[in-house]
This record gives structure tokens, C-alpha cells and sequence, in this order.
């Protein structure tokens, strides 16, 4: 279907008449080409050089055919077997193929891309696809990671009654070689000299058959944590005392605390008469009511607790009326804390043995916390005393305690501690080579039954003890 258009065309064409038509043929030309292709009447125009024309026309114009739309062609880029094309795969490679132990192996990651059926150079540099940690070396007979212990000495000897200080060392294995050894004692053995020694004589007289004499003197702990051993004490006193009284021994007991301060130290929380064997005789009810009652000093004492420091201030204040001359002193210490006077336990001792012409009638028993007691625990040992754990059982404790100081009571305390077996001893003059036994802890002699020489009896004791 054809429209009738009329048209105007306003052509305007800048031509440049002497480069483009050079004859009258290629005007010709021109003319007939324009008038097919724009479908209009060519004019007989004359064209003048280098202007615009104006052409006026009418023109049938059909309806355009839209032009035919050609399909693109699709180039499909080829994949790497099963990696598709654009698709980066990636691998880790280590730089060698084993290290020694305690080494680590190097690796980095590589990555390659697929680019249509090619896959490029893989990044990176390392080429070993597995690295090892090689095992480690052992030492001999000791394995990697074994250890191998010695005990060497702080000196190569010592004086008599002194200890060898040890020290355990050890070092290890590590992948064939061993590590220095720990610790900086050096010397693989401690001799322990022999002391020198004296012979020591002493003298007694059998002055009774009956048993002897013991001044008690308790120290107890007055601080916070105090009042159930208080209470175990007061409880189990019947069994400490028992033996003392079935065997007649003559006693007296007093009473202090740990606490220090100048107005509390060494002051005495009982009266004397009421704890003694005449009191208990009189009244014994009585007698154990009173102790029990004064031996619950309270919880309020000075934090500090200083156990061997009050006892001798007890004896300061008090010795002159409450030792007596020829009686045992027992100092029964009892606290759950470490003991914290000012003074060498070896001071406070020497204060109390000085009170006795024979040191060897003072003994310290420790009813202590035998971890964190030292020096309680040392104030025993030195004086061939007893020492407990406050924490055991407090009636075996009192009643074990009890028949040892009873026992004490029918000995003689002998002035040192025998170095050897080389005992003499001599009852008017005739050596006795049995019916005695010497307590080395306690540093005492003691007749048996049957063998107890009678009243005014001399007695010698001959042994052989270290020169201090």
C-alpha cells in the first residue's frame, strides 16, 4: 500500500562544484543518480559552484520494510577437562620435603586459572607436594623427653650433729642432647666428721621410792581460731591427769597465753594452789572443775602469737614462787598458728634451763601444727621433749603426753644426750649392768621395777657426750 506524501525537501547541499564534478559527464552523472535514488523529477538545474540548493519536490514514499535482524554468533571458550573456563583450582606446596625435629615445614598456597581449555602456570615457587618432621634423637639411654635425676650435697662435710644439705638436680632429653643439670649444689657426696667428745660424769641420790616432782607450766593460744582446742583440751584433761594421780606424783600446774603485750605476757590465769596434786587430793572434782575452767583463756588474744617468749615471762614474773628446785619444768606449748617471737628459739630455751641446776630437767612438749610450727617444733626437739599435731586426736594426745611426764618423774635427767652405748652406771659403788634403760630422746635414765635402788642410795652415771 502506497501514501501520497507531499513533501517539501529542503535539501541543502554543500558541494564543492570544482572537486567533485570535473566534466559535464560526471554532472550527468550526478543529476540522474540523485533523481533514482531520492524517486523525484530531475530538474534541468544549473549548479553554481560552492552553494546551497534548495530543491522543492514532490515525493511517494512506501512504507520502509524494517530491516532483517541477523542473530549474533555465539562462540561457546572450551573448559580444562573438569575445571570450567574463568575457574581458579588451588594446591599447597612446601619448599622442602622433610625437616628436622623441632623444625616446621614451609608451605604456601598455588593457584592456576582456566582461560578457554588452558590452565595457566601455577603461582608460587615450592615444588614438594608432603614434607615430614623427622623423628627425634635420644640420648644414649635416656629418651627424647626423658629426664635424669642426682642428688648432690652443699658441702662435702660436716660437723657431728650438723645435716648434709642435698639437692635434687635433674636434666633432660631434647632431640639428642641433654640440658644443663638444675640446681648449683656440686659435691656428690657429704661425709659427717666425727664429733669430739668427753666423758661426763654425773651424781644422784635415790632420795624416795616414791616418784618425783613436775612444775607444768601450759602455754595455750588465746587468739580467734583457738576456742575448739579450748574446749578439747578442758573435755580430755581427765586422761592427761589420771596417771599423775594414781601414781602420787607431786605437781603444780600454771597458766598463760601467747599474747605479748606488756600488760598480758607471762601473766599467770590461774592461781597457783588450786592446780596442784595437794588441791587435787583435797577435792578432785574440784580440782579438774578449776582447770577446766582456767584453761579456756579466751580467743581474744594479740594476733601475734608469741608462745616461747610469754613462757619465759611467765618464769620472770612467777619463778621465784612457782619452780622448784628439784621438780621436772614441763612447758606444754599449744597453738594452731607459727610461734613469732623476736629472739633464736636457742635464746628462749637457754632462759628456761637456766632456771635448773640440771638443764636436763626441762623439757618443752608441742601441741602444734606440725606444717607450719617450726620453731614450736625445734623448742621440743632441743629439749628432748614430745610434740603432737593439734589436729590429731586430743584424747590420745593428753593421755600419751600424761605417762610420759609421769614417767619422767621416776628418772634422772641426765646433763647431755649420750653419744654412744658406752653407759656405766654405779649404785654405791657396784656397776649395775641391768635393771635400767637410758631414753635417748628424752635424755634420761630410768630404773625398772624391781631394780629401783632404795632411798639415799649414791647413784654414778658415766657416758659419753659431744663437746658443743
Amino acid at each position: 500500500m502506497k501514501t501520497q506524501l507531499s513533501v517539501t525537501l529542503r535539501l541543502m547541499l554543500s558541494l564543492s562544484i570544482a572537486a567533485t564534478f570535473a566534466s559535464c559527464q560526471e554532472e550527468e552523472f550526478f543529476e540522474k543518480d540523485f533523481s533514482q535514488n531520492m524517486g523525484v523529477e530531475a530538474y534541468d538545474v544549473e549548479l553554481p559552484k560552492s552553494e546551497v540548493i534548495i530543491v522543492e519536490a514532490d515525493v511517494e514514499i512506501s512504507q520502509p520494510i524494517p530491516p532483517t535482524a541477523i542473530p549474533p554468533v555465539l562462540v561457546t571458550p572450551n573448559n580444562c577437562e573438569t575445571i570450567s573456563h574463568g575457574e581458579t583450582i588451588a594446591r599447597v606446596q612446601y619448599k622442602m620435603s622433610s625437616v628436622l625435629f623441632g623444625h616446621f615445614c614451609n608451605e604456601e598456597t598455588q593457584t592456576s586459572t582456566c582461560s578457554d581449555g588452558v590452565l595457566s602456570t601455577w603461582t608460587g615457587t615450592y615444588s614438594f607436594n608432603s614434607c615430614a618432621i623427622l623423628s627425634p634423637e635420644n640420648c644414649n639411654d635416656i629418651i627424647h623427653g626423658g629426664v635424669e635425676t642426682r642428688v648432690m650435697y652443699q658441702s662435702s662435710k660436716v660437723a657431728y650433729g650438723s645435716s648434709c644439705s642435698s639437692q635434687a638436680q635433674t636434666r633432660a632429653c631434647n632431640n639428642g642432647a641433654l640440658t644443663s643439670w638444675s640446681g648449683n649444689f656440686e659435691n656428690i657426696k657429704c661425709v659427717v666428721t666425727s664429733p669430739s667428745v668427753n666423758q661426763v660424769t654425773e651424781n644422784f641420790t635415790q632420795k624416795s621410792t616414791t616418784k618425783g616432782k613436775v612444775d607444768i607450766l601450759w602455754m595455750v593460744d588465746n587468739s580467734g581460731s583457738m576456742g575448739d582446742e579450748q574446749a578439747e583440751l578442758a573435755y580430755n584433761f581427765d586422761l592427761f591427769i589420771n596417771d599423775f594421780l594414781k601414781e602420787e606424783v607431786s605437781f603444780k600446774m600454771g597458766i598463760t597465753t601467747t599474747d605479748l603485750r606488756s600488760n598480758y605476757s607471762g601473766v599467770s590465769r590461774c592461781s597457783f594452789d588450786k592446780l596442784t596434786d595437794q588441791a587435787a587430793k583435797s577435792n578432785e572434782s574440784q580440782f579438774i572443775a578449776d582447770f577446766k575452767e582456767c584453761i579456756k583463756v579466751g580467743t581474744n588474744g594479740y594476733y601475734k602469737e608469741a608462745g616461747l617468749q610469754t613462757s619465759t615471762d611467765f618464769l620472770k614474773r612467777y619463778g621465784a614462787s612457782f619452780l622448784r628446785d628439784d621438780a621436772y619444768l614441763i612447758v606444754v606449748m599449744i597453738s594452731d598458728e607459727r610461734e613469732q617471737s623476736s629472739s633464736s628459739v636457742s635464746s628462749y630455751i637457754e632462759q628456761l634451763k637456766s632456771r635448773k641446776n640440771n638443764p636436763g630437767l626441762v623439757k618443752v612438749y608441742s601441741i602444734v601444727n606440725v606444717n607450719t610450727a617450726p620453731r614450736y617444733i625445734e623448742a621440743a626437739d632441743s629439749t628432748g621433749g614430745r610434740k603432737a599435731d593439734i589436729k590429731g586426736d586430743f584424747a590420745d594426745i593428753l593421755k600419751k603426753m600424761g605417762e610420759k611426764i609421769v614417767d619422767l618423774s621416776s628418772s634422772f635427767a641426765l646433763k647431755s644426750l649420750p653419744y654412744d652405748d658406752e653407759i656405766i652406771v654405779t649404785v654405791d659403788g657396784k656397776t649395775i649392768t641391768s635393771g635400767w634403760v637410758i631414753d635417748t630422746e628424752s635424755g634420761t635414765l630410768k630404773f625398772e621395777d624391781g631394780s629401783i635402788p632404795p632411798e639415799g642410795a649414791a647413784i654414778t652415771i658415766r657416758y659419753n657426750a659431744m663437746v658443743k
